[in-house]
């Protein structure tokens, strides 16, 4: 019979191989979860400028049907709506303003004011400023 003695001094912690494996696959994993957050973060970002170039467009729109809206139906002879590539005219209508009619002599205005109002859009392609102006 023999008796072994043991005093557990190579059964007490992790070998130099398992510590740099168990690193290197925290690391991996790291690696990964670092590369799916960023690839989150760039389609953040995409989305949110295409969601701001979307209601510029939007409000646009918006202004430009409400303005047609207002053009009279009876033009004789009246360009309305002419432009190119870059510009838009638009003839309409709109409410006079208030202040000719004070303080005029009986009650009648002291100048003369239509109630044509011409818009235009101007398209610049500069990247130094707006894309849209108008006038």
């Amino acid at each position: 019979m023999k008796i072994s003695v043991h005093n557990g001094a190579g059964f007490r912690g992790f070998t130099l191989i398992e510590v740099v494996l168990a690193i290197v696959i925290g690391v991996g994993l790291f690696t990964g979860v670092l590369m799916f957050y960023q690839q989150a973060a760039v389609l953040r970002e995409e989305i949110l400028r295409k969601a701001d170039a979307l209601s510029a467009v939007r409000l646009v729109m918006d202004r430009v049907s409400t303005e047609l809206r207002t053009v009279p139906p009876s033009t004789a002879g009246v360009s309305i709506l002419s432009g190119d590539s870059r510009s838009l005219r638009i003839l309409h209508t709109a409410v006079p303003s208030k202040a000719p009619w004070r303080g005029g002599n009986l009650g009648r205005a002291s100048i003369v004011e239509a109630d044509w109002v011409e818009v235009s859009y101007r398209w610049s392609s500069d990247t130094n400023e707006p894309g849209l102006f108008r006038q």
